[in-house]
Order: C-alpha cells, then structure tokens, then sequence
C-alpha cells in the first residue's frame, strides 16, 4: 500500500466530530497508525484467504428501491455470501420484519454470515451519505475474506476508490432500474409462494430486472440465463426456504438474547 494517499484517506476517518472514529475505537482501532496497520495487515490476508464473501451497500431506502432488499438473499442463495448494509429505517425495518425477527438483524453478524451466508448492517441512521460510504468502503477493506464491495446506486467517492483498490478489494458499482412500488398493497409474505396473483406476478418480475444485471456480472453467466434463473428463484421453494429458515435464525439468536 502507497503510505501518501492512503493516510490522506485515513485521516478522514478520525476529523474532529467524525461519527466514524466511535466506530473504530469499538474495533480497538484508535490512531490512523493502528487504522493503517490493520489495512495492511488485511489486504496481506486477503491474497491467501479461502473464504470469501462481499459487502454490499445500499445508501438510503425508499419505495423505488424496493427490488434490491432482495438482491442479498438471491445472491446467498447463489452461494455468494453477503453483507448488506443500509441505514436504519423505519420503512425497510417494516419490510424486513414481514420475513425476521428485525432486533436479531443487528446481533451475531459473524454467525449470521457463517451459518446463513447472509447478514444484515442496519447503520446508524445519523450517518450521512457520506459517511455510508465510507463505512461500507472501511468495513470491506478491513475484512480479509472481503473479496468486493457492492455500490448499489450512487457512485463510490474517488478517495474511497483508491482505498479499495490498494486493500485489494474490489469495486462493483451497480447502476439501479427506475421503479415504482406502492408499499403499501404489496402482500409480502405471498411474494415467494409458487402460486402467485397477476399483481404478485407483476412485482416478482421486477425484483427480477432490477437484479438480472448483478447476477450476471457476480455470476458469468448469460443476460438471458440470469433472468430465467432468478425467475426459477422467485416461484421455487429455493428463495422461499432461504427466507424462512432465516427467519427461524433470526427468532433462535432473539430468544438466546432475552437468555
């Protein structure tokens, strides 16, 4: 790693009123000299590492983002596991608590990943733009078995970009489908039963062309075989399953918590 642009990036993380150094001093990470150790140290692992995962960001939630709150559990299903970090937020919260115990989102992420090849980040909501990106760019570089980061939307900032690309991680930047859902008429639950209304139907295919593009670039395969294949996902048991019994891990790690 070049030491000049990288202690430039870094010592951004610790700015004076910066939310993001209370998160480093929980990692033990109290100086931009321990920051830069631990960035180093990380990307040496990573050429060795076998197990490998990605960290996926979506910067903010709103109705027309609906589609990508599947895009995490379609790529787990895939075997790509995944971290997927958005901000608190009351709307998303609400839609994930139709499939998992949402307090159990923020506990054992290491064990949620290991176990479900899944996690959900809820970040602060305080956090800006910004400071997301910086987050997610931090969370992936420090992480050995990080293999890509995910930008879902907005472009990654330049300086972020570099950090990455000297930690050795990559940088997919995911350009998202113009949608409109009305939240509110959307009966969750039935969204990954095989029989499906023409009004489920509809929203199925398209959480389908919002992430046909993404599974193609994780996966190699065919724009036309991606589509089919997420399809199969949308009416088989496969995506159903991997919600329910994540829903049943979320409600153990719950009750173990109340322990």
């Amino acid at each position: 790693m070049q030491n000049l642009e990288l202690e430039k990036i870094i010592n951004t993380y610790f700015a004076k009123g910066s939310k993001l150094s209370e998160i480093l001093q929980q990692q033990m990470i109290e100086s931009p000299e321990q920051l830069l150790h631990s960035l180093r140290a990380a990307a040496q692992a990573r050429t060795t590492t076998q197990t490998t995962h990605h960290v996926m960001l979506l910067d903010y939630f709103d109705a027309s983002r609906f589609s990508y709150v599947f895009s995490p559990l379609i790529l787990s299903v895939l075997k790509h596991k995944t971290i997927f970090i958005s901000p608190e937020n009351q709307v998303l919260e609400q839609i994930l608590a139709e499939y998992f115990r949402v307090e159990a989102l923020k506990l054992n992420h290491q064990q949620a990943l290991l176990d479900m090849d899944i996690c959900f980040d809820l970040a602060a909501a305080e956090l800006s733009s910004q400071e997301l990106q910086q987050y997610a760019a931090l969370k992936a570089a420090l992480d050995p078995d990080c293999k890509s980061l995910i930008v879902m939307g907005n472009e990654l900032d330049a300086s972020l970009q570099e950090l990455l690309q000297q930690a050795g991680v990559q940088l997919i930047q995911y350009h998202l489908v113009p949608q409109h859902f009305d939240l509110s008429e959307i009966e969750y639950k039935k969204l990954l039963w095989k029989r499906k209304s023409s009004e489920i139907a509809s929203i199925c295919e398209q959480i389908t062309l919002a992430n046909v593009d993404l599974v193609t670039r994780m996966s190699g395969m065919q724009k036309i075989d991606a589509e089919r294949l997420i399809d199969d996902l949308m009416y088989s048991e496969h995506l159903f399953e991997k919600v329910s019994v994540f829903g049943e891990f979320t409600e153990t790690i719950y009750k173990h918590q109340l322990k």
